[in-house]
């Protein structure tokens, strides 16, 4: 299967001869697309049809028994998923994955610790979704649906700020009840700031 649009300029992801196995079972055999910047691109077919598969593929989930990725012409195949995001490959899971107990700024923020340079501050996922920013300090769990899928879009392409020390957050996030620094820290120290918050 081959996908792409005829343009002038480069596309964006390139994925080429993918194939990809579940055991014996072949899932994918020899796609390629080429997704360009600004795109709409939708995959579609039945289920079972290796959607899901592709997707997780890309985002390197599953490893490809051959074929390649690339993004903005750097050959990234053979990185792992976290790399990937740092390069601007996110995939925003089914059943959303929030984290409940959490506000919708700091479901965000988590977005934010990977790393990631780009354009998208918390500042411009708000404009994208302006009622959020009224709402910033809500639960997760206490929004609907639909809501709940706009911040987990919302928070695949926030990225963090470069001014800001992982281990010294702007703002800090309350730690988990297992006692683990906040979830912006990436880094092995003793100088995460205190919040409240934490047990």
């Amino acid at each position: 299967m081959t996908a792409e649009r005829p343009t002038a300029t480069k596309p964006l992801l390139v994925a080429e001869g993918l194939t990809v196995l579940h055991g014996q079972l072949t899932a994918l055999r020899d796609v390629s697309i080429a997704v360009h910047a600004g795109a709409v691109f939708a995959v579609v077919g039945a289920n079972g049809a290796g959607k899901s598969t592709l997707l997780r593929t890309l985002a390197g989930l599953h490893r490809a028994a051959s074929g390649t990725v690339r993004v903005d012409d750097v050959d990234i195949t053979q990185q792992l998923t976290d790399q990937r995001v740092r390069q601007g490959v996110v995939l925003v899971p089914e059943g959303r994955r929030l984290f409940p107990s959490m506000t919708i700024e700091e479901n965000l923020l988590v977005g934010a610790a990977n790393g990631r340079r780009g354009e998208w501050t918390l500042d411009r996922v708000y404009d994208l979704f302006p009622w959020m920013r009224d709402r910033q300090r809500d639960k997760t769990s206490h929004l609907s649906g639909g809501e709940q899928q706009g911040v987990a879009i919302g928070r695949a392409p926030t990225r963090s700020k470069p001014q800001s020390p992982p281990c010294t957050p702007s703002r800090p996030m309350p730690r988990a009840r297992t006692g683990a620094k906040s979830p912006r820290c990436t880094s092995d120290c003793a100088h995460c700031t205190p919040h409240p918050s934490w047990p």
